[in-house]
């Protein structure tokens, strides 16, 4: 998460993600510019989401009916699936023949706009090797990366680490001690780093800050969900994560909950809990693992209770269970 806390906070970001509010710094240039142009997009099914064949009641993505991207994505799965349009113009397809194809069938859907790379690190990865890439940002932020993948792998029996110094900006020059690909000879921009400051600027720090900032209606709902929330879960801890409120029991999450353009959200970010109370949450229901409502319609008291309950039992059966290793 450390690593996106400059971008999420910005309010370009956010009105794409039919969120309210946010700051405009030095990096919104950055963003908006990564933004212009763009006629199509390419990514992995792990960036997607799930795994293994689709199934009966297959994933439609982690962006619900209205995706930020706004046109054409190309999946690049091995399983086979027909495409799916959601609103805004975007459709996923989904390419089960390698990544060569799904960049030629980008290409041709984006009608001579660029098409963008969406990640996973996985597909970065293999992009890079197979020197289809012609242009790279890199965004700096300080911190470890403990369990992440890298985008770009340094080679085996080489130790040398690239260096990228803090007060470094302008043209950002590949590691010679990395392959170089012909096509990335111009990779070319390293993006404003925020400092600590900046970056707490950046989004709300509280949970009361966050819904200070809301319209009355939707600030209404949510305190009375936090309120509920609280209820069914007295010793829960309050956070932000993702910019949004959310709240921990013995430091893992429970749920979160958000405003947006035209509805508010609650995230039980459990497919066992949904699967579980399906039939109470189908009227609410937006996409796996997301709620939505309207201001004026609040989900239950008694449902976001059981919602609740369910995700505290969730948790005490993972903590009970004996780490590996």
């Amino acid at each position: 998460m450390q690593l996106h806390e400059w971008v999420i906070g910005l309010a370009a970001w956010r009105e794409r993600h039919g969120q309210v509010g946010g700051e405009v710094n030095a990096s919104t240039k950055v963003v908006e510019g990564s933004l212009e142009n763009i006629g199509a997009t390419v990514m992995g099914r792990n960036m997607f989401g799930g795994e293994g064949p689709w199934g009966h009641d297959p994933w439609d993505g982690w962006w619900g009916d209205d995706p930020p991207l706004r046109g054409p994505v190309l999946i690049i799965t091995h399983h086979p699936r027909e495409p799916v349009a959601k609103k805004g113009g975007t459709t996923f397809t989904f390419v089960t023949d390698g990544i060569e194809s799904a960049l030629e069938q980008a290409r041709a859907a984006a009608g001579g706009q660029d098409v963008s790379l969406g990640g996973g690190a996985n597909v970065a990865q293999q992009y890079l090797k197979a020197g289809l890439i012609d242009e790279m940002q890199i965004h700096l932020s300080p911190g470890p990366a403990r369990g992440w993948r890298p985008a770009v792998r340094q080679p085996r029996g080489r130790g040398r680490r690239a260096r990228v110094h803090p007060g470094d900006r302008g043209p950002w020059r590949y590691p010679r001690h990395l392959p170089r690909f012909p096509l990335i000879a111009r990779s070319t921009q390293t993006t404003h780093r925020l400092s600590r400051k900046e970056a707490a600027m950046a989004g709300p720090t509280s949970v009361e800050e966050y819904l200070a900032a809301l319209p009355e209606e939707s600030r209404a709902a949510l305190e009375k969900l936090r309120k509920t929330i609280k209820a069914a879960a007295p010793k829960a801890t309050e956070a932000i994560g993702y910019q949004m409120p959310a709240f921990k029991d013995h430091g893992r999450f429970l749920v979160s909950f958000a405003a947006f353009r035209d509805h508010c959200s609650l995230f039980p970010a459990s497919n066992a809990v949904m699967e579980a109370l399906g039939e109470e949450l189908k009227p609410y229901l937006a996409g796996k693992g997301t709620l939505r409502f309207q201001p004026n319609k609040p989900i239950p008291a008694a449902l976001v209770k059981k919602i609740v309950k369910a995700r505290l039992e969730e948790n005490a059966v993972r903590r009970a269970k004996p780490r590996s290793g």
